[in-house]
């Protein structure tokens, strides 16, 4: 996989144990949500995850956030995940100004 920025390249530091069951994306603070891609990325990064397998897990770790949700995360935070799914195999369109990860 291409070297790319990753939350695990930040000296942030992350609680992956408080989001292993998930996140109610409606309720959880902008902080909270992420925290939550940052963890989820670097448990894919961890456990190479890859085509198929990464995008399963990502419809399922995602599937409480909708186009609003995904606005509320930090633009470099929305990049490193694209990225990440690009890179593992997950096809994402083009991005046009119609068109958001979300």
């Amino acid at each position: 996989m291409a070297a790319s920025a990753s939350p695990s390249d930040s000296q942030e530091p992350i609680d992956e144990d408080k989001w292993q069951y998930g996140i109610d994306a409606k309720k959880a603070t902008t902080e909270d949500l992420n925290s939550y891609v940052n963890a989820r990325v670097r448990e894919y990064t961890r456990h190479t995850k890859l085509d198929f397998d990464l995008w399963e897990l990502f419809q399922d770790d995602f599937q409480s956030f909708d186009k609003e949700e995904f606005n509320k995360i930090t633009l470099s935070n929305r990049q490193i995940l694209r990225s990440y799914l690009h890179t593992g195999g997950v096809y994402i369109p083009p991005r046009t100004k119609s068109k958001t990860l979300g």
